[in-house]
């Protein structure tokens, strides 16, 4: 059997055999930096990206000069013990979310964990939030927690081919987590299916009052009208920039229009937001 074929899962698995897993597979993975037997009573195993509080454990944002922080519980964090999931450990990320440089976060360079592998393909695992995507493909865990300030949740996903969610800001609260950008910053969710991660959004998206963002957020959110289960007169933009390819712009317009909504393009620019050596 591949080396590569032997990271996929065939089915699920028990508690017993996750460790087991783990034990076997992140020496070579390198997807987790610190972990705890998972608990066999809880029904969900979550891991959390390293510069997310979780108390018992080092919240380093992946650089040498945190390696031995200690912070208490994220408010997320707080609100999924709160609905009993089982928070057992914390993934490896690009050291600080790969500000300074753009020569090792695309590939997922950690200082304390080296560079993560990819379990499905010889493509780079992606940045910042690489472990946790790694994890969830690997079977680790039912879903792991990443932050995304500008795709360190959306290009781990794709490249390890697991469902990624990058929410509106300010939905999840940021209190208890290291920032790149109090601007941008948004924590998220992989997870090993839709159904986990629905059930792992719905325990942290909660308002907090210690978030300017998250007040902002929920004090302005609309509930959306239902006619027959289907969403009404709500307009969605679609940023078109002019390079992109209007066969995969129309096909996102019309996926969209059919739930019943409506579809409004806006002209683009491109621009470059690549950080600079």
């Amino acid at each position: 059997m591949d080396l590569q074929d032997s990271f996929l899962l065939k089915g699920s698995l028990t508690t017993q055999e996750v460790a087991k897993r783990i034990q076997k597979f992140n020496p070579t993975l390198k997807a987790i930096r610190d972990w705890k037997e998972p608990d066999i009573r809880k029904e969900f195993h979550v891991l959390v990206k390293n510069n997310i509080g979780l108390e018992g454990f080092y919240t380093s944002a992946g650089s040498k000069f945190f390696r031995e922080l200690k912070l208490k519980d994220a408010f997320c964090v707080q609100l999924l013990k709160k609905h009993h999931v089982d928070v057992f450990g914390t993934t490896h990320m690009t050291e600080l979310a790969g500000f300074v440089t753009t020569a090792h976060p695309n590939r997922g360079y950690s200082y304390l964990g080296g560079f993560p592998k990819n379990p499905i393909s010889e493509m780079p695992p992606g940045g910042s939030s690489t472990g946790s995507a790694i994890a969830v493909k690997a079977g680790f865990c039912h879903a792991a927690l990443g932050t995304e300030t500008r795709g360190s949740i959306m290009k781990p996903g794709l490249a390890c081919e697991v469902y990624a969610f990058k929410p509106s800001r300010g939905s999840i609260s940021r209190k208890g987590i290291i920032p790149l950008s109090s601007l941008l910053d948004s924590p998220g969710i992989f997870a090993c299916n839709m159904q986990v991660l629905r059930k792992i959004y719905s325990f942290i998206s909660s308002p907090d009052s210690e978030d300017e963002l998250s007040v902002k957020f929920y004090s302005g959110k609309r509930k959306f009208k239902q006619t027959d289960n289907v969403l009404v007169s709500h307009r969605i933009g679609i940023i078109a920039c002019s390079n992109s390819s209007r066969s995969e712009v129309s096909t996102i317009q019309n996926l969209l229009e059919e739930t019943g909504l409506q579809t409004v393009l806006i002209p683009g620019k491109e621009i470059d937001f690549c950080y600079k050596k």
